[in-house]
């Protein structure tokens, strides 16, 4: 599960998403955590106000600016890459 701190700079971002409506234009359906414990899913975020446990900074953008497109899912099992390109991948750890 990934720990994610959302920033207002671009500078302090590790990744630069953008969270779609349309999950057919998305690279990544990703689900939402709602405490730490309740997930070990690897593509299942934890969003933190605390910047020092983040192991993902994230700064949302616009599409042209962004690295990867974000879906969110409601149910865990539905998390999933939908992108085969390897660079999508290495983004998210």
């Amino acid at each position: 599960m990934a720990i994610v701190y959302q920033v207002f700079s671009l500078a302090d971002a590790t990744l630069r998403a953008h969270i779609t409506k349309n999950p057919q234009l998305a690279d990544v359906w990703i689900s939402r955590a709602t405490n730490r414990g309740t997930s070990i899913r690897p593509l299942c975020w934890f969003f933190t106000d605390n910047r020092a446990e983040a192991s993902i900074r994230i700064y949302l953008c616009s599409k042209g600016l962004s690295q990867i497109s974000i879906f969110f899912v409601s149910d865990a099992t539905q998390a999933k890459w939908i992108s085969k390109a390897s660079e999508h991948r290495r983004l998210i750890r």
